[in-house]
């Protein structure tokens, strides 16, 4: 009983650690979108080489509109109105947010997928 009990301990404690990984959630027909795309693993490699103070509001969901994958790369510094571009699969710009093909409400399944280690918003 007490091996269950340490076990269980060990267990609360590796699950509330501090590493706050994201979700990785296959699309795309690959496993890993980050790893897997490209294109999409180089925007996250320039994004953590950004030392730019903008570069700590920015961040990149992965969600669905239409039954298709979508990458949103949005941005929540709350002291600019940026435009936000929505790219496919295939890392192609196909819009951008806000646009009557991509009202947000047509989006579901938000997920960040990329955020800097010093992000500097708090999302719902």
């Amino acid at each position: 009983m007490k091996k269950h009990i340490l076990l269980l301990c060990f267990l609360y404690l590796v699950s509330c650690s501090s590493d706050d990984s994201l979700p990785i959630i296959a699309a795309c027909d690959v496993a890993n979108p980050i790893e897997d795309l490209e294109w999409l693993k180089a925007e996250v490699e320039k994004r953590k080489n950004d030392t730019s103070s903008d570069a700590i509001y920015c961040y990149i969901e992965q969600a669905i509109t239409n039954e298709r994958t979508i990458f949103i790369y949005n941005d929540c510094n709350p002291l600019i109105d940026k435009v936000i571009p929505v790219y496919s699969c295939s890392g192609e710009v196909i819009g951008l947010l806000g646009e009557e093909n991509f009202d947000s409400e047509a989006i579901s399944s938000r997920t960040v997928i990329y955020r800097p280690s010093d992000f500097a918003c708090e999302l719902n």
